[in-house]
């Protein structure tokens, strides 16, 4: 594990120095045939905003150690880049918990890039909730450029 956060190291250096790392290494008895090790890497911004990037060995996708800290560090570096107040794997509960909560209002939250996760659970809600959602290209954020696949992410109505 130490090589996987050895990568992670390298890649943040020069970005987000105050990076928390966590791993979690099985010996090959308790994992298996072979030893199995995790990154479990969270930031948290000036806001105050907590995003989280979290990935497994798996020898088809990552060969080694330091492959998987790099992909790690990269998903994370990109979850920063994109914004919004919660990280893309956490996107669909959100809305779910947006379209369950008490009161008539309606929920208003900065998302990053949507994922195909959240459209599908904002298709699952409008057929059983009957709920309608906006989504709106942010232009407040400093993070936003022009290109196509920015402009797809913004605010999401409940």
């Amino acid at each position: 594990t130490t090589r996987v956060v050895d990568k992670v190291r390298e890649v943040f250096n020069d970005y987000i120095p105050d990076v928390w790392i966590h791993t979690d290494h099985y010996k090959k008895g308790q994992a298996g045939d072979q030893a199995g090790y995790a990154v479990s890497l969270q930031a948290e911004t000036t806001t105050g905003v907590i995003l989280t990037k979290d990935f497994m060995f798996r020898p088809e996708a990552f060969p080694l150690p330091e492959d998987l800290g790099e992909r790690c560090a990269q998903a994370m570096l990109d979850e920063i880049f994109t914004g919004g107040v919660i990280d893309s794997s956490n996107q669909a509960m959100l809305l779910l918990l947006a379209a369950v909560s008490a009161g008539d209002g309606i929920s208003q939250v900065k998302i990053s890039r949507v994922t195909e996760q959240s459209v599908h659970m904002m298709r699952h809600l409008k057929q059983f909730f009957n709920l309608q959602f906006r989504i709106e290209s942010c232009q407040d954020d400093a993070y936003s450029s022009d290109s196509e696949d920015e402009e797809e992410g913004g605010m999401g109505d409940s």
